[in-house]
């Protein structure tokens, strides 16, 4: 006998509380009697503790409600099966009403998390690899591979079509089972529009010009030659070729799972040239303005461009000197750059330098164009000796002297030239007959001198001839003291010439 055959049997003073019992309608006594059997097979206490096994029972029930449905269709109770219908609706009722507020305050808080994690991958994380993709391209040691905020973009994106999915299998249950004042009606479209709204906006920020444009055999990326794929149609009359900034945009539209998003990137800023004569303008513009504007999208920068702080000019120098040998400038290089533009000066942190003091005047020897010579002249003859630190370089002709004269006889140090474009030199100590040094400094070596000599040859074979003397090499101990042919013994070339007498080209100057 069954547990509610048992209760059906009770005296009438406790029938009553049975019905008492079940008129709260957490359970119908119709559904209790007729799935008795059914209900007290089942183990209801372990179904609270496990959401799993309460989810299965309850379709369970459902399946058990269908079938005594049928029953009474066959048996033409049509109370009955109205009753019946009723009741499965109110279960599946209780049930989505339950997820639904089970599921909105989830959703509206994994959204929230959303929002934040998207914030600081588009507001910082993206604007910090931007920044260091600007400095990148004029020399910056910056670290901009993407693969950290390739992953990241990513799994953010593949969470919220997760949820999108989500909310559609929500469509397709309400599709299915649906009620008045549902709730889900109510809220869902709410969540979907925020969700959309929240993954196009993070695809929007995703798509990126990840190597910034630039010709195969350029000084740099972002100086472009024109030619069939490049052209210039309009021209602002106040700014030379060279001060006019281009953007490149890169259009496409991203489908997927039904969402469509039209994307856009742009490249930084370029300067479009039409003769390789302009290239060296062109990248002092490139230069300037990745150096100081924040806005990757103001082509109109050079209209009134600022100033540039000696901190940051002085790190810009040494980063074209790190990108193009791997070594950069030390302080006091730095200093000797400083005191040439500003004069002499307590603190150089606070002096500014004007653009057209750096690039724009209209003079042969701005001061690009001093250190632009220099640059490429190392890049191309003295890579070596720079990278191995043999070249002081930016020493002034005042520190040059005061460095010297307390060294001994034939100490020298190899310095750019301040007057020659393009141009090296290296000076020596001397003593006369009472021990007061001399300063002697050679004409300085261009790349005419450098193609046909290496320099490290010239100051090996180098000699001065004097009257009525015999002519000697005055360069013995590069600055502070390292003997001549251990600073550069590794780069001499000793080759034999077979049978034939052995020449070499040298530098002989006059006293």
């Amino acid at each position: 006998m069954t547990q509610w055959e048992k209760l059906r049997q009770l005296p009438a003073v406790y029938r009553q509380q049975l019905h008492e019992l079940y008129d709260r309608d957490a359970l119908p006594m119709d559904v209790r009697h007729y799935l008795s059997a059914w209900i007290e097979k089942q183990e209801w206490q372990r179904a609270a503790r496990d959401h799993d096994l309460a989810m299965v029972l309850f379709q369970v029930l459902l399946e058990n409600l269908d079938i005594q449905h049928s029953r009474f269709v066959q048996e033409e109770s049509f109370l009955l099966q109205h009753n019946i219908r009723r009741y499965k609706q109110n279960f599946q009722v209780c049930l989505n009403v339950t997820s639904t507020l089970t599921i909105k305050p989830h959703l509206n808080k994994l959204l929230d998390r959303a929002e934040e994690l998207i914030d600081l991958l588009v507001k910082k994380e993206l604007v910090e690899w931007q920044r260091r993709q600007q400095k990148a391209c004029i020399g910056a040691p910056d670290n901009v591979c993407l693969d950290h905020l390739e992953k990241w973009f990513t799994c953010m994106a593949v969470c919220l079509f997760q949820v999108r999915e989500f909310l559609s299998k929500l469509d397709e249950l309400v599709g299915k089972v649906s009620y008045d004042n549902d709730p889900i009606k109510a809220q869902k479209p709410a969540l979907q529009r925020r969700a959309d709204t929240l993954l196009k906006d993070l695809l929007k920020s995703s798509f990126v010009v990840e190597t910034q444009p630039s010709m195969p055999q350029g000084k740099g990326s972002l100086v472009l030659r024109t030619n069939v794929q490049f052209s210039v149609k309009t021209r602002s009359i106040s700014l030379s070729v060279t001060e006019e900034l281009h953007v490149i945009n890169f259009d496409t539209v991203f489908d997927l799972k039904g969402l469509s998003v039209e994307l856009q990137a742009s490249s930084l800023p370029v300067v479009i040239i039409s003769n390789s004569s302009q290239q060296q303008s062109a990248w002092a513009s490139v230069l300037w303005f990745n150096m100081l504007s924040l806005d990757t999208k103001d082509v109109k920068f050079f209209a009134n461009c600022p100033a540039a702080t000696w901190p940051q000019f002085g790190e810009v120098l040494s980063w074209q000197f790190l990108s193009a040998t791997k070594r950069g400038l030390n302080d006091d290089q730095l200093e000797m750059i400083a005191l040439r533009l500003f004069g002499k000066q307590r603190d150089y942190d606070n002096c500014k330098v004007a653009w057209s003091k750096f690039s724009k005047e209209n003079s042969p020897d701005t001061f690009w164009v001093w250190f632009d010579g220099i640059l490429v002249m190392v890049k191309t003859y003295l890579e070596q000796l720079w990278r191995d630190g043999l070249i002081m370089g930016f020493v002034s002709k005042g520190k040059e002297k005061s460095l010297l004269k307390k060294k001994q006889r034939g100490t020298f140090l190899l310095r750019f030239s301040e007057s020659v474009i393009g141009g090296i030199t290296f000076s020596w100590v001397e003593y006369d007959m009472i021990g007061e040094p001399s300063i002697k400094t050679v004409q300085p070596f261009t790349k005419v001198d450098l193609n046909q000599i290496p320099f490290h040859e010239i100051i090996r074979n180098f000699q001065i001839l004097e009257s009525d003397n015999i002519p000697e090499n005055p360069l013995l101990y590069l600055y502070p003291n390292t003997p001549k042919d251990e600073a550069f013994g590794k780069y001499y070339s000793d080759k034999t010439g077979g049978k034939y007498i052995k020449t070499k080209l040298m530098f002989v100057s006059k006293e």
